[in-house]
């Protein structure tokens, strides 16, 4: 499992280093992210960008943490 901290970044610098980030998890072989937003504006964007990313097969908010979410990734051929 990777995992990616988001806090600390404006919401543009996050939204790259997540593509990045689970770009490089993807060829690297990992099939989860965990990614750490905490509580701000980019908690609220990240679904978006997780169904948007080509490599994420789904992104779940973790339960009871909601600034935290886990993502599925495709499996490398």
């Amino acid at each position: 499992i990777m995992i990616i901290d988001l806090h600390g970044y404006t919401v543009h610098q996050a939204w790259r280093v997540f593509t990045s980030r689970v770009t490089e998890a993807y060829y690297n072989g990992h099939r989860t992210c965990k990614i750490i937003t905490g509580y701000g504006q980019i908690q609220s964007e990240l679904s978006t960008w997780a169904y948007n990313h080509d490599k994420v097969v789904s992104c779940k908010r973790q339960d009871p943490n909601q600034g935290a979410f886990v993502l599925k990734l495709k499996k490398r051929k």
